[in-house]
């Protein structure tokens, strides 16, 4: 038979639950703080999407106007009818690699006859950015728009 003796090594049921405890505790404060993190490094991401496609909008203007405008039909036919990503929208082939393919413009603003920004759809959430001004994001009601 085996002899035991007093001196055995491992840990005690306490000091396991002692560490559990611990690591319980740090977790439950880690996890609401990273939430926080993921939510503002995508909301940062659809920004710098948006302001991209403001910037080929910006570009597409200056390439298509016509005596200082563009038509409205051609607007909307070229660049707000299909989402950003779909082949008969003419900014998808110089935003490609760039963006995601679930993008819409969901309005082209001016101001005085120039444009002034865009309101973009991606993801269930409206990034407004107009020229010189701050840039808004809201999570878009799906009833009701904005």
């Amino acid at each position: 038979m085996r002899k035991r003796t007093n001196n055995e090594d491992g840990f005690t049921l306490v000091e396991m639950l002692a560490v559990l405890v611990i690591v319980a505790v740090l977790a439950a404060v880690a996890v609401p703080s990273m939430k926080g993190f993921v939510e503002k490094a995508k909301r940062d991401s659809y920004i710098a999407e948006a302001r991209i496609v403001c910037t080929a909008v910006q570009q597409y203007l200056l390439e298509e106007e016509i005596d200082g405008i563009v038509p409205d039909d051609k607007l909307y036919e070229d660049i707000a009818r299909y989402d950003i990503g779909d082949k008969r929208n003419v900014l998808t082939s110089v935003l490609e690699g760039s963006i995601t393919k679930k993008g819409r413009i969901v309005n082209i603003m001016f101001l005085y006859d120039k444009f002034d920004g865009i309101e973009y759809n991606i993801d269930g959430y409206i990034v407004s950015i107009e020229l010189n001004h701050e840039v808004i994001v809201e999570k878009e009601d799906k009833y009701f728009g904005k």
